[in-house]
């Protein structure tokens, strides 16, 4: 408050009163795609936050000990450190976000997780992600993995296997051909232990030829000019091996109509570098 004194000051009376706080009421929902490959699992989530009472300048993140610093990107975050004081539940970590404006509404935050997986592992358990003080409404989680994994989950507590077809149609986009299962809970986050189990992979063909054919012609003066062309089907092979006759001469050389430059490899054959594309014409001519 302001006073202007029209004349001497004089003195003023007054009363002060402890300020009622106003107390802040967090509510929160998650999506998430889980990737696990040989070697490491990743995580990315995204948190919507929901303040429906007061306001706050900072989160507290409440996540797995063996997963590391999170990254974290969300409106006017100013820092991400971890937690100092309180006392997380055993095999967990607090990490605070600071913001630079206090938040108020709601409040998106994208938050990516990378835990190391030992070669021997036999199990594992999703990280979960928990913003302390707020009650989170729903979480799903999509979960893919590269070939020569097996996984068994087993899910615990309030979470459920969600069918494939019921995930969110962003993240089972993003999880393309390697999506395995998908999980939701109603109170809480998800909960789901992993058994791992490591197949060999079959190598297969990258590319095949589905038609071959050469046209020759005896010039007059003894020379034979050739024409071949390789009708191809590519699964982004770059290169393509042709070995052509001893001592031929390459003329022409093109992939799907367009002009090609090719080199010779260490045996003497033509290399053709075949850019993108699933069907592919090659023509060389000699």
């Amino acid at each position: 408050q302001v006073w202007r004194h029209i004349g001497a000051a004089t003195t003023l009376q007054v009363t002060s009163a402890a300020a009622r706080v106003r107390q802040v009421r967090i509510e929160a929902r998650s999506t998430a795609l889980v990737r696990i490959d040989e070697r490491a699992l990743r995580d990315s989530h995204v948190v919507v936050v929901d303040i429906k009472a007061g306001r706050t300048d900072k989160l507290v993140l409440d996540l797995p000990q063996n997963v590391g610093e999170p990254r974290v990107v969300a409106p006017s975050l100013s820092r991400v450190a971890a937690h100092e004081g309180g006392k997380p539940d055993a095999g967990r970590k607090w990490w605070e976000l600071r913001f630079s404006s206090a938040l108020e509404g709601s409040v998106q935050l994208q938050i990516d997780l990378e835990m190391l997986i030992a070669k021997d592992a036999k199990t594992l358990n999703l990280p979960d992600i928990r913003v302390q003080g707020a009650e989170l409404e729903t979480d799903t989680v999509a979960l893919s993995a590269e070939p020569g994994l097996e996984l068994v989950p087993s899910a615990k507590g309030e979470t459920r296997v969600l069918p494939t077809t019921e995930l969110p149609e962003a993240v089972a986009r993003q999880a393309g051909r390697d999506l395995v299962a998908g999980f939701r809970s109603l109170r809480g986050p998800v909960q789901v232990e992993l058994g791992v189990m490591r197949r060999a992979t079959v190598a297969t063909l990258d590319a095949f030829a589905k038609t071959v054919w050469v046209e020759s012609n005896l010039l007059p003066d003894g020379r034979i000019a050739s024409r071949a062309v390789v009708l191809l089907q590519s699964a982004g092979r770059p290169v393509l091996r042709i070995a052509l006759p001893e001592k031929a001469e390459v003329l022409a050389l093109t992939v799907d109509g367009n002009n090609v430059k090719a080199v010779r490899d260490e045996k003497g054959g033509l290399a053709v570098p075949l850019g993108g594309g699933a069907q592919l014409r090659v023509e060389v001519r000699y």
